[in-house]
């Protein structure tokens, strides 16, 4: 009796731990189906085929088109950190470096090295991921848009360094060309009016820097009639 009891308690039990472990274990096989399969892809060129013109173009390979052509296809161009920079559904909607988007390139106003497109395919369940690079012996690959700030601050540092310098051997030289002809002493002034002209007082004085600048005539004299 007693046997029967615990049997009839624990087959409910049992039975509630195989369900739970089919629903743990289900999910988790059908995330595994749907998981699309990642291609990644580097392009490494030289900077000048990605640059020339003031802009530079970057091409998807011939290989992806199909995949570009595909309707289920969902398309981004994106920075090297993952910022949106262009989608060719949308070409009105870009990015301020962008210049222009098509279905198979991107043209920006300057190069940043790592720029990269993602394309997910649904209808296949494929995605790509192309990124694009300037080769490391280009002479142009270094200077990305995150280094022009540093590198125009250094040119201007050497133009200072270098004006001071050529000032500094100018005086060395040719030291007339630098001497400025300033006076020691102050400018002496000279006072013209020193007779009474009001009353019994000296107004209006009248200094200036030239003696003698400054004559009076003497007033006519007055006859009695």
């Amino acid at each position: 009796m007693y046997a029967a009891a615990l049997l009839t308690t624990v087959n409910p039990v049992v039975m509630l731990l195989g369900a739970a472990c089919a629903l743990i274990s289900a999910p988790s096989g059908s995330r595994t189906d749907q998981q699309s399969s990642l291609t990644e892809k580097i392009i490494t060129k030289p900077y000048e085929e990605f640059c020339s013109s003031g802009h530079c173009t970057y091409t998807v390979p011939p290989e992806l088109l199909e995949h570009l052509k595909d309707k289920y296809s969902e398309i981004a161009w994106r920075q090297p950190d993952g910022g949106f920079l262009a989608d060719p559904s949308q070409p009105n909607k870009l990015h301020s470096t962008v210049i222009n988007v098509t279905l198979d390139s991107l043209m920006t106003k300057q190069h940043a090295d790592g720029v990269w497109i993602d394309i997910h395919n649904h209808n296949t369940n494929k995605r790509f991921k192309i990124i694009f690079r300037a080769a490391v012996n280009s002479t142009r690959a270094s200077l990305t848009t995150s280094d022009l700030p540093r590198y125009q601050i250094i040119v201007l540092a050497v133009v200072v360094v270098l004006s001071f310098l050529a000032v500094f051997l100018v005086c060395r030289y040719h030291e007339s060309i630098c001497r400025v002809n300033l006076k020691k002493v102050l400018p002496k002034y000279y006072q013209h009016i020193k007779l009474p002209n009001r009353g019994e007082q000296t107004l209006d004085h009248c200094y200036t820097a030239v003696k003698d600048s400054l004559q009076t005539p003497p007033p006519p004299s007055l006859r009695q009639s």
